[in-house]
């Protein structure tokens, strides 16, 4: 099993814990962030490396391949160069697995809709695309993969919705975590004032509960 993209590598820590017998690798472009969790143990590695230069492992490696999470790190132009990678390393019969952030906000307020125009403006002119995450199932389908399936998974962005108000928070502190690691690319970019910035992030958490905002995350999987 691999994780493209494994950030911190708790989930594919996780997996090895949960599947003792199986071997994981977590890849990601560095190990600054890398966490160890308890009770981890060797069937659990990383590997360095840039995913937009190919994946450093041999052809049908894996019978499981998971990525999540890079549509702001994936050019728009290099994704089919990273499904073709992503099936490469995957074996017959074995399973690729997709999970991606998207740009829709339902019922998003003022402040929500200028953080979206700055990350639209900042992201164009580099090449990437979130709209793309909405159409992951075709490209999967386009890698011939069969049993390719597509979910939207629909969640509040805060606590303010009964049920669901851990994994509210939850994405709430990643929503700020992430804008404000974005905070000198969009001032720098688009000559925004600091102080601009900061308002805005500092009033979205009391936006999002006024309006009852909710975020989509799109899951796409099939196998090889």
């Amino acid at each position: 099993m691999v994780d493209v993209g494994c950030g911190t590598g708790r989930w594919a820590q996780e997996m090895s814990l949960a599947f003792p017998l199986a071997e994981v690798v977590g890849f990601d472009l560095t190990q600054e962030h890398q966490v160890t969790l308890p009770g981890v143990r060797s069937n659990y590695r990383f590997r360095q490396g840039n995913l937009l230069d190919g994946l450093p492992f041999a052809d049908q490696a894996f019978d499981f391949t998971h990525q999540r999470l890079l549509v702001a790190a994936i050019p728009a132009a290099k994704w089919p160069f990273v499904l073709d990678e992503l099936v490469r390393v995957t074996r017959y019969e074995g399973w690729i697995e997709l999970v991606e952030a998207s740009d829709i906000y339902l019922n998003p307020g003022p402040l929500t809709t200028h953080i979206l125009s700055w990350w639209s403006s900042v992201s164009r002119a580099r090449g990437f695309d979130a709209s793309l995450v909405s159409r992951l199932g075709d490209g999967l389908k386009h890698e011939r993969l069969r049993n390719v399936q597509t979910h939207t998974i629909e969640l509040p962005v805060g606590p303010w919705m009964r049920g669901k108000r851990r994994e509210g928070m939850l994405l709430q502190q990643n929503m700020l975590a992430g804008f404000g690691g974005l905070k000198y690319l969009f001032c720098s970019s688009l000559s925004l004032a600091s102080e601009e910035f900061d308002q805005v992030l500092t009033g979205l958490p009391q936006e999002w509960a006024a309006y009852h905002t909710r975020y989509q995350l799109f899951l796409a999987y099939g196998q090889r």
